[in-house]
């Protein structure tokens, strides 16, 4: 598949709501179909339209980092984003996508300072200040944990667009989470760029950034 960095168009109020309902039921429909398959977690919704203007994608929020500090999407101003939402104890799609991350970063070079990614945990009670801390470590320097109470999770899901569903059956703490995996790409006011789906490359993350970067 030619996995392409997406962009938001405009679409009118009619063709919108048809995609949201259509991405709502095939999000449902994938969601079921990953929590029986043996090690995909991954949900998958197709690109985010917004009727007039830029994505509806994003916003404020306020969370906890690995220090045990607050932490809100004010504290980012000035830097582009990379946000993305996982869960430590996803074993394979979140540190794969988090490692081509760290790679993208590590090939803009000195360009990479006006970047800051972020990796928001969708699973609060697992994703500990200091279980991130000690995850985000294997990755690139720059990269921020965040965790938070579950409302405040909740609340930036809901603001990003990215669905979650934890497996019914799970007992305990060892459960895995269906989720949306999009990794965000946000410019120095908090405003949505475009995002990268699940599957993009290295390549192809370095040539969306450099393609903003380059221009300011």
């Amino acid at each position: 598949m030619n996995v392409k960095l997406i962009k938001t168009i405009a679409v009118s109020p009619v063709v919108r709501s048809l995609s949201i309902a259509a991405t709502a039921l095939c999000a449902g429909l994938v969601c079921g179909h990953v929590l029986d398959a043996a090690r995909a977690e991954t949900v998958q919704i197709s690109p985010i339209y917004s009727a007039t203007g830029p994505a509806r994608v994003g916003g404020p929020f306020t969370l906890i980092g690995t220090g045990g500090e607050m932490v809100s999407n004010e504290d980012f101003r000035g830097k582009y984003m990379l946000v993305y939402f996982g869960y430590t104890w996803c074993p394979d799609v979140c540190p794969g996508e988090l490692q081509k991350v760290s790679d993208a970063l590590d090939e803009l070079g000195d360009l990479a300072v006006r970047v800051q990614p972020l990796f928001i945990t969708i699973d609060p009670e697992r994703d500990t200040a200091a279980v991130l801390a000690e995850y985000a470590s294997h990755f690139h320097r720059s990269l921020i944990g965040l965790t938070g109470t579950r409302e405040q999770i909740k609340s930036a899901a809901k603001t990003y667009r990215v669905l979650t569903r934890k497996d019914p059956r799970a007992a305990g703490k060892d459960y895995l989470i269906a989720h949306t995996s999009n990794v965000f790409l946000m410019d120095q006011e908090g405003r949505y760029v475009a995002h990268f789906p699940y599957g993009f490359t290295v390549a192809q993350m370095v040539a969306g950034l450099k393609g903003h970067l380059d221009d300011r």
